[in-house]
């Protein structure tokens, strides 16, 4: 089970600062052509993302808006995508001069939860940041505890059963290595 199955739940709604980016410098880990591909198949999420979102002409366009987070967010997919990714970003058409929702009341599920994750990228402006940064470290020690957790399960026959989880030693450390390497593409192996 990973941590923060809640996540949405637990996080708070006052540190929205009103800067737009989220709405401005949106970017997504698939392409413009995999979100359209997605949409064709009736993907819900795509669906949504492009009917308020546009994509920026180009990346010069987007880095004109906010650099520091264009590079942040370029940096940040090329650790994970590879050196010569360059992310695509896309701002809404509903945001009003002054930052707010021109869709607010009817705005679909991809607005309602941003941040959407701990490991999301926000603009360094953003009220969000210092709350992430906590989330982010929560997951880490859960991982580190869940590696600690291993090496003591690796002193047991994989077949010796743990009453208090009631499951067997190689059971747990299998499930455990699962959670592990899902956490992987945040960098998990050095945690």
């Amino acid at each position: 089970m990973l941590i923060n199955d809640d996540f949405f739940d637990i996080r708070p709604q006052g540190l929205c600062k009103m800067c737009g980016m989220c709405c401005k410098l949106a970017t997504t880990s698939v392409s413009y052509e995999q979100l359209q591909a997605e949409v064709k198949e009736g993907l819900q999420s795509s669906i949504d993302f492009l009917s308020i979102f546009h994509k920026y002409e180009s990346y010069e366009d987007a880095y004109k808006i906010n650099p520091k987070h264009v590079e942040n967010v370029t940096e940040a997919m090329r650790e994970v995508y590879g050196p010569n990714f360059v992310p695509e970003f896309y701002y809404c058409n509903h945001l009003n001069p002054d930052n707010t929702c021109g869709i607010y009341e009817k705005r679909p599920l991809v607005c309602k939860r941003a941040p959407a994750s701990p490991w999301m990228l926000m603009a360094p402006e953003c009220g969000y940041n210092d709350w992430l940064a906590e989330q982010r470290m929560k997951h880490v020690n859960y991982i580190r505890n869940l590696k600690e957790t291993i090496k003591l399960l690796q002193n047991y026959p994989p077949d010796y059963f743990i009453q208090s989880k009631n499951k067997k030693a190689g059971e747990l450390i299998q499930e455990f290595s699962f959670i592990i390497d899902a956490y992987k593409k945040y960098g998990a192996d050095e945690w």
